[in-house]
């Protein structure tokens, strides 16, 4: 149906064993080891990134470098190790490296970097240009706190950018902006500035703690102040170059364009449960139902489910129409999740000793079969 030039589209319930009989996602990969000192013995990965081709790139940033493996797991070559030449990144101490991204955009461009920097490398891992983004915000007191790349197309560049807002120097309880910006994709090693269109996704409070002089190991004393905000209550993803945005409680989805205007809703009619409170946010002042958003080449979303399936994870799948096709589950609970063509997953997961792996999970029917994910036309 249609409501001020938006389409609604209306699913029943799921089934109540809550995954659906006829899909399954069966592991077709596992890169990684504990023992060894080899290329696919990973230290701490930041994020990982897939190629048309299969080419999976795994930015260890305990290891200092990005390294290339082609679709079968064989190690290929390293790439933008830890240093200031061509090439190279700056890595920063410890888990501060966590912020680190890569992206991919074709024909053979990647971007690796982080708030403070963005290196744009080849297929190969020459350097073609250092390009940071900056997002023009000029309102007084307002100031980046978080900025990092989440893809890119044939025309634009995806930001999450959050933006906190203080009254005075000083104040320890202050609202934050989250957007959704897209920027204009650049030429290589070129600068961004603008023009860049956002989307405010939501607003969080932030409560910093009163300074205090504690010690550091190795640096001494310093004055330290720790900050808090509070839990996000939307999850999004960019997919046809619209955001498409949810209320973690709800299980409705909003297709957005980035002038503002909800193009499309999906919603199931009875949606799965809440997960048990033990494994809900500490603090949250909602009950969450979806723990992240992901739509594939295709234009099919995924919906990943908050709370853990015996350790692993269940996924709602909707197709680009917008019907509900049913719920798959798989053994792990893979994060960094990027979904390639065809019904492939990847992902990275953690065993019990912190061993980070790179997990590839395909979906198949029960008897074996690819699953085929056509399209469907409006």
């Amino acid at each position: 149906m249609q409501a001020d030039g938006r389409v609604i589209v209306t699913n029943p319930g799921v089934e109540p064993s809550g995954t659906d009989a006829d899909w399954r996602l069966v592991e077709g990969m596992r890169l990684g080891g504990v023992f060894g000192d080899g290329p696919d013995i990973f230290g701490d990965i930041s994020d990982i990134a897939v190629a048309g081709d299969g080419r999976i790139y795994v930015l260890d940033t305990g290891a200092r470098e990005l390294r290339v493996f082609a679709d079968d797991g064989r190690y290929l070559r390293g790439m933008a190790r830890d240093g200031e030449g061509p090439g190279e990144l700056h890595y920063l101490p410890g888990a501060e490296n966590g912020g680190m991204r890569i992206v991919l955009h074709a024909p053979n461009r990647l971007w690796i970097g982080s708030p403070l920097q963005h290196l744009v490398l080849d297929s190969l891992g020459n350097e073609v240009g250092r390009a940071p983004l900056r997002i023009p915000w000029y309102v007084e007191g307002e100031f980046i706190t978080r900025e990092r790349v989440v893809g890119t197309d044939e025309r634009f560049i995806y930001q999450e950018v959050s933006i906190g807002a203080k009254r005075a120097e000083d104040d320890l309880d202050y609202p934050r902006y989250n957007y959704a910006v897209r920027l204009p994709r650049p030429v290589d090693g070129e600068t961004v500035y603008g023009p860049a269109d956002s989307l405010r996704i939501e607003t969080q409070r932030v409560k910093v703690s009163s300074p205090e002089v504690r010690s550091i190991p190795g640096r001494g004393r310093a004055v330290v102040s720790m900050s808090e905000a509070s839990p996000g209550q939307f999850a999004w993803t960019v997919g046809n170059g619209n955001v498409w945005l949810a209320h973690r409680s709800a299980y409705r989805f909003h297709e957005v364009t980035f002038a503002g205007d909800t193009i499309r809703t999906v919603e199931l009619g009875d949606p799965p449960p809440f997960p048990p409170l033990s494994e809900v946010l500490d603090g949250a002042e909602f009950d969450p139902r979806i723990a992240a958003l992901h739509v594939s080449p295709e234009g099919w979303l995924w919906v990943t489910r908050e709370g853990d399936e015996d350790g692993g994870s269940i996924w709602d799948l909707f197709d680009n129409c917008g019907r509900y096709r049913g719920a798959v589950a798989a053994p792990d609970r893979p994060w960094a999740v990027h979904l390639a063509a065809s019904g492939e997953i990847y992902g990275v997961v953690s065993d019990a000793f912190d061993v980070d792996y790179v997990l590839r999970l395909r979906l198949e029917g029960v008897e074996g079969a690819r699953v085929t994910m056509e399209t469907c036309i409006f």
